[in-house]
């Protein structure tokens, strides 16, 4: 509701876009499956959406050519990150066809960070 997340999300694309620009104009497609797929309560058509989304979420984390960023902060009263179900298969699933730079925690980012010092911090 305040923007934490999102604001994660921004400084580590500008931090990967600058540790790109000096040989490719930044080309970026951001995939958040929470805002992407229903969640619940789901009513009507939303639960068929939702499960065709699901069966196609692996296009993004099993895709090696995809970099993978875990937002794993939570908001106060969410069950911490590694606790769900969710969230753990997507790491897994992630890890499993990534290099280890390639899947990574945005948790700590902060606007001052290099993309290297974001890679550093967040392998998971």
């Amino acid at each position: 509701p305040d923007g934490v997340q999102l604001q994660l999300i921004a400084a580590a694309l500008e931090a990967y876009h600058q540790s790109t620009r000096q040989w490719t104009t930044p080309n970026t497609a951001v995939f958040l499956d929470w805002c992407s797929f229903y969640q619940r309560p789901r009513v009507g058509d939303e639960e068929a959406m939702f499960k065709k989304a699901l069966q196609h979420t692996n296009i993004w984390y099993a895709n090696a050519k995809t970099k993978v960023w875990c937002l794993t902060t939570v908001a106060e009263g969410v069950r911490e990150y590694d606790m769900r179900g969710w969230p753990r298969f997507e790491k897994a699933v992630s890890q499993l066809v990534h290099d280890q730079g390639d899947a990574i925690s945005i948790a700590n980012v902060s606007k001052e960070q290099t993309w290297v010092d974001i890679e550093r911090m967040g392998k998971m």
